[in-house]
């Protein structure tokens, strides 16, 4: 008995001794050498999921570290930085493990030497396929701008018509590769992103192909909401949400029925958000009848909390910690930032738009019938 006894325990230390799985780690570490940026560049670490960046680190002798743990892994993450005022960055989708990126300035954001992680090269190999469409819709945007600022409105459209012909054949090397990789978390990740450019019935069928695991993850689940929920349009009734102040106080949307109501769907880092609140300042000032609320995609509340502090906020803001990928975000179809819906006092969606620019929310609450704005 105490042989056998003994044969368990030994059986028990060999089995929790053994080897992790390759890329199964507690924490993730990515070691990078790259050449072309000056000692001291600072570059950031940001975790899309939450729009914030979570660290930070300095380039020394060419090199930087980063480690961390990822609490629900894969996780897409934003490698980034400025030199000479220029933007750069990466992006990554990795788990807890340990990932090596190699290369040169040039080379961001899609031709790094990027190794350790089967997410990423899932990534990787979906921009291999995209490369030279992306690279040409590039050249023929600069076109864009030039026959733009040049007034050449004939040159325009005949360039974006072709800009429009490339999507179209990006879009559909998407959708081939999601077919091809059921079990591949990027698949989904651009399912989420072509949801609301394709039917219905062909998202439905992308993703009843893929993964049953990767139906049920938190990039999954989303697409999931969209399929099983009428997204809103003008004409529908509202959808009733609760969410909670700064002051934790619990607010549901049914409680600002009986007044116009502007909903402002929006994060802490979006420059158009930002760009938006002088004006959406302005109208909250001015327009008695409108109520103005403020639901942030941040899933980090103290970064929304920040961003309320930084910009003065005036009037109503909600957040309630699920972020951008929640049944509300979704049921009201803000999948862009900033997204405006306005709702008529009986509780009527009336219009929904995406996207700021100056004075375009008083030009379209003037189209809308509201009164006396063109002097705001």
């Amino acid at each position: 008995m105490k042989s056998h006894s003994s044969l368990i325990l030994i059986i028990c230390i060999l089995l929790s001794c053994k080897q992790r799985p390759k890329g199964d780690l507690d924490q993730f570490e990515i070691s990078g050498k790259i050449s072309g940026i000056p000692d001291s560049t600072k570059i950031y670490l940001t975790n899309l999921d939450t729009d914030a960046v979570f660290d930070s680190t300095i380039i020394e002798n060419e090199n930087f570290k980063f480690k961390g743990k990822l609490i629900d892994p894969p996780t897409q993450l934003w490698l980034h930085g400025n030199l000479n005022k220029e933007f750069f960055y990466t992006n990554l989708l990795i788990k807890n493990e340990s990932i090596k990126i190699n290369g040169d300035h040039s080379d961001f954001p899609n031709s790094l030497k990027i190794t350790g992680s089967p997410t990423q090269n899932q990534e990787i190999e979906l921009n291999n396929l995209l490369a030279s469409y992306r690279n040409k819709r590039d050249s023929i945007f600069n076109l864009v701008m030039k026959a733009h600022y040049a007034g050449d409105k004939e040159k325009v459209n005949t360039i974006n018509k072709q800009v429009s012909h490339l999507d179209s054949l990006t879009q559909t090397i998407k959708i081939d590769y999601i077919k091809n990789h059921p079990n591949a978390h990027t698949s989904v990740i651009q399912l989420n992103y072509l949801k609301n450019q394709i039917s219905k019935e062909k998202v439905k069928k992308l993703f009843l192909n893929l993964d049953p695991e990767i139906q049920q993850g938190k990039y999954g689940r989303p697409v999931k909401i969209f399929l099983e929920e009428k997204i809103l349009d003008a004409g529908d009734a509202y959808y009733n949400f609760e969410a909670y102040k700064a002051n934790n106080e619990p607010v549901k949307l049914s409680d600002l029925k009986g007044k116009y109501t502007l909903l402002d769907f929006t994060t802490a880092y979006c420059g158009p958000c930002i760009q938006a609140v002088d004006e959406l300042k302005t109208l909250n000032q001015h327009i008695d009848s409108l109520e103005i609320i403020s639901i942030s995609g941040d899933i980090n509340k103290e970064v929304w909390l920040k961003s309320l502090k930084r910009d003065q906020i005036t009037w109503e803001s909600v957040w309630d910690g699920k972020g951008s990928k929640s049944k509300t975000f979704i049921k009201y179809g803000a999948s862009s930032f900033p997204t405006f819906v306005l709702i008529d006092p009986t509780g009527k969606l009336m219009r929904k738009w995406s996207g700021y620019s100056e004075k375009s929310l008083i030009n379209k609450l003037s189209d809308l019938g509201f009164k006396n704005l063109n002097s705001l």
